[in-house]
C-alpha cells in the first residue's frame, strides 16, 4: 500500500534545494553543525529527560527541517526516507519526519509498543497526511506529534484529522476516531511495502543512523 501525501508548492521546494546547493558549494571554511551533529546532541541532552520533554524536543527538532516533496528531494512520487537519509538531507515530508521522530524516540528508550505512525486525512484539505501517535501512560489519551502543528495535543482535540490506520515495527492496525484512534490489528508491518522497505534499509529497524 502506498501513501501519497504532504504536498508543497514546487517553487518553495525548488528554492529550498537551491539554497542547500549554494551552501554545499560555497567555500566558507566555517563548519556549521550538521543535522546529524544536532541530532546526536539532541540524544545526549534528552537521554534522561522526562517523557514530556523528550516529546517536545523531538517534535520541535524535526519540525524545524525544510519541507520538500519527494519528487524534488528523491526524484520519486512517493519515497519514505530512513532517519539517516532525512538527517543527511536536512529535509523531507510528513512521512519522513514521522519516521524520524519514531526512531529518535526509540533511541531515547521509548518503546515501540507506545508509538504508532498514523495515516490520517485532513478535514480541511481532504489530503492524506501522517503523524506519530504516542501513549504517555495507560490513563491518558494518545498524543499527536504532527509536522504541521507544533502543539502536542491529545487525539480528542485533533478534530481536524480523521485517522485511517496505524503501524509500527510490530504490526498494522485500523484507527477509528470514536475509539480514540485505536482499532483491531489487521496484519504485520510487512503489509505496507514502503514501510517494509524502510525497515529493510535500516536492518529491520535495529540500526538507527548507520545507513546512508
Amino acid at each position: 500500500m502506498a501513501v501519497v501525501s504532504c504536498t508543497k508548492a514546487p517553487e518553495v521546494a525548488q528554492k529550498t534545494l537551491a539554497v542547500q546547493s549554494e551552501v554545499a558549494e560555497s567555500g566558507n571554511s566555517v563548519q556549521e553543525p550538521t543535522a546529524r551533529d544536532r541530532w546526536q546532541a539532541l540524544i545526549r541532552e534528552n537521554r534522561f529527560a522526562s517523557m514530556d520533554q523528550k516529546l517536545k524536543a523531538v517534535n520541535a527538532f524535526f519540525n524545524g527541517f525544510d519541507f520538500v516533496e519527494d519528487r524534488y528531494l528523491w526524484g520519486s512520487d512517493d519515497y519514505w526516507a530512513t532517519l539517516s537519509e532525512t538527517l543527511g538531507k536536512n529535509a523531507g515530508d510528513c512521512e519522513d519526519f514521522t519516521i524520524a521522530k519514531y526512531f529518535t524516540l526509540r533511541e531515547l528508550n521509548i518503546s515501540h509498543e507506545d508509538m504508532r505512525l498514523t495515516y490520517v486525512i485532513s478535514v480541511k484539505t481532504k489530503e492524506p497526511h501522517m503523524v506519530l501517535t504516542l501513549r504517555v501512560d495507560s490513563s491518558r489519551e494518545l498524543i499527536v506529534l504532527d509536522s504541521q502543528n507544533n502543539a502536542l495535543l491529545p487525539v480528542s482535540r485533533r478534530h481536524d484529522l480523521v485517522p485511517v490506520f496505524s503501524f509500527n515495527t510490530e504490526g498494522y492496525w485500523l484507527a477509528r476516531y470514536d475509539e480514540g484512534w485505536s482499532g483491531e490489528r489487521i496484519g504485520s508491518a510487512g503489509k505496507l511495502s514502503l514501510w517494509h522497505n524502510v525497515l529493510q534499509r535500516m536492518g529491520d529497524g535495529q540500526s538507527v543512523i548507520s545507513d546512508g
